[in-house]
């Protein structure tokens, strides 16, 4: 396995924004933390899966890169399984929510819905809740609102599930730090939100 320090070198050396590389500290930190509190999974696995499971969108954005950012958790995969880190490749790939909206929960370890919680759980370098990052992300993905849409109940279920494991180690509170619950028409509201935006082109950019 990859040392924490070589990881963070990959990720600071491949070519991303600094608001990425930013984004991948925080999400390493997080993962850390429930890690730490859930004894079965490999907590030093789990901060190095943080640091790049977004290092695939250097092969997506600048420097002429034309592959969509889509597909950047794709990319991370095929990076990682060039220097032959296949485990930290599958994790890294199933980060992204394009991939739980398609796939059933069963086909998910328990460290892949540690990353995938806490990715959704980082806004920039700001821990948030999931239902925030919800709202960020479509806000800035209005065409993959479908997709986030069939993700967002079984974010909801990795969530309960984490938490349920923490709690039977006599270990922690709720994972999010708080607790906006989107109600079927305050989604509703927000999509036709987005919606609008995405009609007049208002919506904003950001990669992470």
């Amino acid at each position: 396995m990859l040392s924490q320090e070589k990881a963070l070198k990959i990720l600071e050396e491949c070519g991303l924004p600094q608001g990425i590389v930013d984004h991948s500290k925080a999400v390493s930190k997080r993962a850390g933390e429930i890690a730490g509190e859930i004894e079965e999974v490999d907590e030093k696995q789990l901060k190095i899966a943080g640091l790049l499971h977004d290092i695939g969108k250097a092969r997506c954005i600048g420097n002429g890169n034309d592959k969509p950012i889509s597909e950047h958790s794709i990319e991370s995969k095929k990076m990682l399984e060039e220097i032959d880190q296949n485990n930290l490749a599958e994790i890294c790939e199933k980060h992204s929510f394009r991939i739980l909206a398609k796939k059933d929960l069963d086909e998910y370890s328990l460290e892949d819905k540690i990353l995938i919680i806490s990715d959704m759980q980082t806004k920039g370098s700001e821990k948030v809740s999931l239902e925030k990052r919800y709202e960020d992300l479509l806000s800035r993905y209005p065409n993959d609102s479908e997709s986030l849409k069939k993700a967002l109940p079984k974010l909801k279920k990795i969530r309960s599930e984490l938490e349920s494991t923490m709690m039977k180690r006599g270990k922690g509170n709720k994972l999010d730090i708080e607790y906006n619950m989107v109600d079927f028409h305050e989604e509703q509201t927000l999509h036709r939100r987005i919606a609008g935006k995405l009609r007049t082109g208002e919506h904003s950019r950001s990669y992470y």
